[in-house]
């Protein structure tokens, strides 16, 4: 399970997760956000839920506080979704991506491989398209890429340029490190 989602900045959007009890008595749940805090919002942070009662959690996932006077940078931001009872704990991926106000560019990353798993030390392909939304002029796009593990922590980073005048594509190719632990990265 993971969760995705796409804010524009200076906007916010509301979500709504279900989180539903499967044992036998009732349960006190506690909802928490790890990682991204300061964007993502559990309006229902706590409650009590019934055997086989589903309950909807509603969050609110916003690019700016301003109470705080704060405002995310355009970027994907990382965490997860934290729901604890006295004696269950389960935890949701959630990738938050903050997009600026003026879309210039699109990308698509399309991994060559069906299947999305890649083995320590080994190398994975993605077909990347960028597209020129905003004009025919030839521009210079600088990209990074970014290779991340669920709490946020940057395992690989490199940098290509590549110059678009409608689209461009090309395949990118990304080592794994041979010690790097098994699991989900983003």
């Amino acid at each position: 399970i993971l969760i995705k989602v796409l804010v524009k900045a200076n906007e916010y959007i509301e979500k709504e997760l279900r989180v539903m009890n499967v044992g036998d008595g009732e349960k006190k749940v506690n909802i928490d956000v790890s990682g991204i805090s300061d964007i993502v919002n559990v309006l229902d942070k706590e409650f009590i839920i019934k055997p086989g009662q589903t309950k909807i959690v509603r969050t609110n996932i916003s690019s700016f506080n301003k109470a705080e006077g704060i405002e995310q940078s355009p970027g994907v931001y990382i965490g997860k979704f934290i729901a604890k009872s006295d004696s269950y704990q389960k935890e949701v991926p959630i990738i938050v991506e903050v997009e600026s106000k003026n879309v210039l560019f699109d990308m698509n990353l399309n991994p060559v491989a069906r299947d999305r798993s890649v083995l320590q030390g080994g190398s994975i392909t993605f077909e990347v398209r960028v597209f020129n939304l905003q004009s025919i002029e030839s521009s210079n796009v600088d990209m990074n890429f970014f290779v991340k593990d669920i709490n946020g922590n940057t395992i690989i980073s490199e940098s290509e340029s590549v110059v678009v005048t409608t689209q461009a594509s090309f395949f990118k190719t990304l080592k794994i490190p041979e010690n790097l632990k098994t699991g989900n990265y983003v």
